[in-house]
């Protein structure tokens, strides 16, 4: 309508798959032809196209939390109390299994290069798996200690360095497309 016209409101529709009948009216008088695309619409068309990378992206961002400090933390008072873990103590083993996790990904970041993220994936939620069942039921401080290390290793490391080189990848493979 003219009405709609003068306010510069979009008209058209996300066709199948490239978002050409999508357009802005230009109200009169504007410097611009109306044949600029709807940003809008190129977007949404992006984020359905490549739904599969970016939910598997978040996703796997999203499970990294699982051996991230801040999540960790939410448990250690139940832990201190449960293994009678002084606060230094909880810290020296809570330490030593990051130092251990992130000296373990410096050799294990690769094996994402060489082997399909995918597969990569499921072995470390295997790993997280396992870091779980092991803090559930744990009664000796070294098995502890183990599950703190795999939370570190397969949680906040692997997940989130998955996510980052498979990403970067499919946006290198899908650049200028």
């Amino acid at each position: 309508s003219k009405r709609n016209a003068a306010r510069g409101v979009v008209t058209g529709n996300c066709d199948a798959g490239r978002c050409q009948a999508a357009r802005i009216v230009s109200p009169p008088g504007t410097w611009w032809d109306g044949t600029t695309r709807n940003p809008a619409c190129l977007m949404l068309r992006f984020l359905l196209d490549n739904l599969r990378w970016l939910a598997a992206g978040f996703l796997l961002t999203f499970a990294s939390a699982c051996g991230q400090t801040w999540f960790i933390s939410l448990s250690a008072a139940a832990i201190k109390q449960e293994y009678g873990l002084s606060d230094g103590s909880w810290g020296g083993l809570y330490t030593l299994a990051t130092l251990a996790s992130a000296a373990l990904l410096f050799w294990q970041g690769s094996v994402v290069d060489r082997v399909s993220p995918r597969l990569v994936a499921i072995g470390t939620a295997g790993g997280v798996a396992a870091a779980a069942a092991g803090m559930a039921v744990g009664q000796s401080i070294w098995l502890l200690g183990l599950s703190l290390f795999l939370l570190r290793f397969c949680g906040q490391g692997m997940f989130g360095h998955i996510a980052m080189t498979a990403i970067g990848r499919w946006f290198v493979a899908q650049r200028g497309r």
